[in-house]
């Protein structure tokens, strides 16, 4: 997002904040602006009512979910059921989200420890999709070049990370 303004990281001061704590901060003018995911971000705009300016930008940033394992455990047959077994309820629960979103939302609500109706607010913004999106490829390089500065090494050229890929478990568990 910084860049999108053409600024740098040392064009700000990092405050560190955890989600929950973030409206109030805001709102009380410690900080001037905050990063989170929601309910957090739903909270702040609340926080600050009329006077908020949401600068979401999905182009810049979005959440992915996925699940990883190791090509040893896809080649053990007991593990790879496993994994078949637990994809196909993945399928399942996402089907039901999608078909049903009002218990879907009553029933996240307790776990999220937010009111449903913040969660109305903000569910537009998320999808449970059952796909390997085509775009895959270039989020795994994009992470790639964060983890390697994390991790203090350089990033894998993007061709190898496209092996990583294995759509075969998705596939077994959509039959």
């Amino acid at each position: 997002m910084l860049r999108t303004a053409k600024l740098l990281e040392s064009d700000v001061q990092f405050v560190n904040l955890e989600g929950p704590n973030m409206p109030a901060a805001l709102k009380r003018g410690d900080v001037d602006a905050v990063a989170i995911w929601e309910p957090h971000a739903q909270n702040s705009i609340e926080a600050l009512g009329s006077d908020a300016v949401d600068l979401r930008n999905p182009s810049v940033y979005s959440e992915r979910f996925n699940l990883n394992t190791t090509t040893r455990a896809l080649r053990d047959p007991g593990n790879r059921r496993a994994l078949v077994t637990f994809l196909r309820a993945v399928l399942r629960a996402s089907e039901r989200i999608r078909s049903q979103p009002d218990q879907a939302r009553a029933s996240l609500a307790p776990f999220i420890n937010a009111p449903e109706p913040t969660i109305q607010r903000v569910w537009n913004q998320f999808r449970f999709p059952e796909n390997l999106p085509d775009d895959l490829p270039k989020v795994l390089g994009n992470v790639e070049i964060f983890m390697a500065t994390v991790q203090n090494r350089q990033p894998r050229p993007r061709a190898s990370l496209s092996t990583l890929i294995d759509p075969s478990v998705l596939s077994e568990a959509g039959r």
